[in-house]
């Protein structure tokens, strides 16, 4: 038999749900409440609204919006440095570049030091494949230092043994900063700046 509830929880105006058997708990009124809330609707003067359907058919419509809305929320700055961090390393350790791929754009943009630019995702794939062959006991160290917006800057420090032009082991370690600007949240352009420092077996010794 139905029965009406009314509830005048939303800035003021009167909702009248109608429901076939009023035995939804407390808090599923309120998250009803809240959908309406969150969808502007009731800000046009007095109105009722009407459902005539089964709670249950009403949370899988409610549980499709939320994840709906969950998938469309924007990736936190600090979530994305530590996915973009992984890819990173995996491509250097394994040349595995899927997942780098995947969070670049494919116009991305590098701009690194001694005025070398990387454009295109092509271009820096290749950069990445030629120069791992001759890098050995590579360690990355990535840090996430500030994200704001499309901007994330990120600290990397790096140690490896090189082969230099004489096909000679050469120790370098690399400390550099990175700042990210993303669009439509994947990474559109990259600088890069710091410093190198390398020492040769031999002048170890």
């Amino acid at each position: 038999m139905p029965q009406a509830l009314y509830i005048r929880e939303l800035a003021g105006e009167e909702v009248r749900v109608l429901t076939r058997r009023v035995d939804w708990s407390s808090l599923a009124h309120s998250v009803y409440i809240d959908f309406f809330k969150a969808h502007g609707l009731g800000r046009r003067g007095r109105w009722s609204y009407d459902v005539r359907m089964k709670p249950t058919r009403f949370f899988r419509m409610f549980i499709l919006w939320a994840t709906l809305t969950s998938c469309a929320a924007p990736e936190s700055p600090r979530a994305f440095s530590d996915k973009f961090a992984a890819a990173e390393t995996k491509a250097w350790q394994t040349g595995d570049v899927a997942d780098l791929k995947a969070l670049e754009d494919p116009g991305v943009v590098y701009h690194l030091p001694g005025g070398i630019d990387l454009v295109g995702w092509q271009a820096h794939e290749d950069y990445i494949v030629k120069q791992r062959p001759s890098i050995s006991s590579l360690k990355q160290d990535w840090k996430y230092l500030s994200g704001e917006g499309d901007h994330i800057v990120l600290s990397y420090d790096a140690h490896a043994t090189m082969l230099g032009a004489d096909n000679l082991p050469t120790k370098i370690n690399s400390n550099f900063l990175f700042v990210l600007r993303l669009h439509q949240g994947r990474v559109a352009e990259v600088w890069a700046n710091g410093t190198s420092v390398t020492t040769s077996d031999s002048a170890a010794k």
